[in-house]
């Protein structure tokens, strides 16, 4: 069984490889069988159409296919899921949340959005988990996730019964929600599943589905560039991950920031950013806990 960020693993690496060693980790419950859902497209031009028409539909199996001649053997293993501790929710971040179930009611009363909303894409980290988990006070019903990282925050919907499903790619909770995760897994279990990165990030999908993107940026500018990755354009802080994904192909595409950084020593919202990941092309709301900026309105 591999572990639960492992589910990113290429998969083209285990159906050409000549041998393949297996990692049968007992630290892991046996009742995570059955979660995931390996579809493997056909090479072009023959790939075919990836029939996700719903965010719970399952389209492939739940393992990842491989001949018995290819195991070469078989390594047992009880390491832990090794997991970071998420930042407490605060003010900032009520804040935004507070801005953005604003916004979409406005997009609700207008017709631009259906009561139950459309599929959310929520991105990695503190405060992207603190605005998802805010939706669980929410007047928002019948939720559903396409996205590709399952945080705490999808926790507190499912136990605020306000989601109905989430499809994802890996599962990256903080330790108190691992073992949340782990102490009500066949609850949690049955609201979710996990695809290859290829399918959870597909372009089409997310642009066919409407997916509402939100990612979290370092910083943005006046013209509605967005920096998700570098300090001072140089030092990086950690990868595009798959926000270019969902930004460029989303419905509806929102980036979250708090307005200053070092205790309000640096501005987040700046003149011109040092380093861009996201153009104005692909940005319609800027959000932080002083308000919301519309791009292309």
């Amino acid at each position: 069984m591999t572990r639960l960020k492992d589910v990113k693993v290429i998969i083209a690496d285990v159906q050409s490889a000549d041998k393949v060693i297996i990692e049968l980790n007992v630290a892991q419950p046996a009742a995570l069988e059955g979660m995931h859902d390996i579809f493997i497209p056909s090479e072009p031009p023959y790939r075919e159409v990836l029939p996700v028409r719903n965010v719970a539909d399952r389209i492939g199996v739940p393992y990842i296919p491989c001949e018995l001649p290819q195991i070469a053997g078989i390594v047992i293993s009880d390491i832990l899921d090794d997991v970071r501790s998420l930042a407490a929710v605060d003010d900032a971040a009520r804040a935004m949340t507070g801005h953005l179930i604003h916004f979409l009611q406005n997009e609700i009363t207008a017709g631009r959005m259906p009561a139950k909303l459309l599929p959310l894409q929520s991105g990695v980290g503190s405060v992207a988990n603190a605005v998802i988990s805010g939706l669980a006070n929410s007047d928002f019903n019948d939720l559903t996730v396409y996205t590709e990282v399952i945080q705490d925050g999808m926790l507190d919907l499912i136990d605020a019964g306000k989601l109905l499903f989430a499809s994802g790619t890996a599962l990256t909770p903080s330790p108190a929600g691992l073992k949340r995760f782990y102490d009500n897994l066949e609850q949690y279990k049955s609201k979710m599943v996990l695809r290859p990165q290829e399918i959870s990030n597909s372009p089409e999908i997310a642009r066919r589905l409407g997916v509402i993107a939100m990612n979290t940026a370092l910083e943005f500018d006046i013209y509605g560039h967005v920096n998700s990755t570098h300090v001072m354009g140089s030092k990086i802080m950690n990868g595009i991950g798959g926000s270019g994904d969902f930004a460029r192909n989303g419905y509806l595409t929102i980036f979250f920031s708090s307005s200053v950084a070092k205790d309000g020593a640096i501005s987040c919202v700046v003149p011109m950013c040092s380093h861009v990941d996201h153009t104005e092309h692909d940005v319609d709301v800027f959000i932080t806990e002083q308000g919301l900026l519309m791009f292309g309105a």
